[in-house]
């Protein structure tokens, strides 16, 4: 294995075209923690989900909306507005994983999205045999090698399911600027409010209300990430009505007020970006 070197992020694509339609991004770290200048971080909600394998350096995960805290050697979080914390527990950090579209988690269990818990085993919900995956992983020497590991095992998990609804929906609210109403994706889609929802519940896991919201956030985090707008500038730039609409918001959905968030977001490492 390549336990050698820090690599800090490396980013890849999905060759196969059917997982492009999935698959987001692979992503891979490897890095001291003495290097990083956040040691906790706050997990922003983005509409995605996302898939990460830690190796032998567990993080402790806390999920304060529900008072819960847990020790991960391996995660899968689905579309949650939850405020989660993340800190390592040893002082390597190495993940590898992805990030996929938000009603990724669908296509591989049958069991509703809206039942299944903020976080939880990848092994579980791909179906992989855990023994047998360690053995391929171990004997892999490259980065781009454990990033084909990760496109072999999402193609013979998945199950085959017809997500074309959900899917224009998803890039309907994405590409909208101001943001579509719940009413308005509805009409262009030539469904019902209800409908919507009961698609959204069954792939995503949340409400077409909840998931705008979270795709208000994240437009907010990337001018935060990207640019030195002011904080009424990021929040007229993400949707919000004003900027006491974009603060409190914010802090209800984080459980940290914006200011505080733009000051450590460029120091942000784990699961994030």
């Amino acid at each position: 294995m390549f336990l050698g070197q820090n690599t800090d992020f490396i980013f890849s694509k999905p060759k196969n075209e059917y997982l492009r339609n999935i698959v987001l991004t692979y992503f891979y770290i490897h890095i001291d923690v003495s290097e990083l200048v956040v040691k906790s971080e706050y997990i922003i909600p983005y509409p995605r989900v996302t898939f990460g394998f830690f190796f032998n350096n567990p993080f402790y995960v806390y999920n304060s909306s529900r008072n819960e805290i847990k020790k991960e050697n391996n995660l899968v979080t689905k579309v949650t507005k939850d405020q989660i914390v993340v800190s390592p527990t040893t002082n390597k950090i190495q993940i590898f994983g992805a990030h996929l579209r938000p009603f990724a988690l669908a296509l591989f269990t049958k069991t509703p999205v809206s039942q299944l818990n903020w976080g939880m085993d990848p092994f579980e919900i791909l179906g992989i045999k855990t023994r047998r995956f360690e053995e391929r992983l171990n004997k892999i020497e490259t980065v781009p090698g454990l990033f084909d590991l990760a496109e072999k095992s999402f193609l013979d998990a998945l199950l085959v399911k017809d997500f074309e609804l959900i899917d224009k929906a998803t890039r309907l609210i994405e590409e909208s600027d101001p943001l579509l109403s719940v009413v308005e994706i509805a009409e262009k889609l030539h469904i019902t409010v209800r409908t919507l929802r009961n698609y959204f519940q069954k792939f995503i896991g949340c409400s077409p209300k909840d998931y705008l919201q979270i795709v208000r956030i994240k437009r907010a985090a990337y001018q935060m990430f990207s640019s030195g707008s002011s904080l009424t500038g990021t929040g007229v730039g993400a949707d919000f009505y004003d900027q006491s609409h974009f603060i409190n918001s914010f802090q209800k959905t984080i459980g940290k007020a914006p200011k505080d968030i733009k000051k450590d977001i460029k120091n942000f490492r784990f699961l994030q970006f």
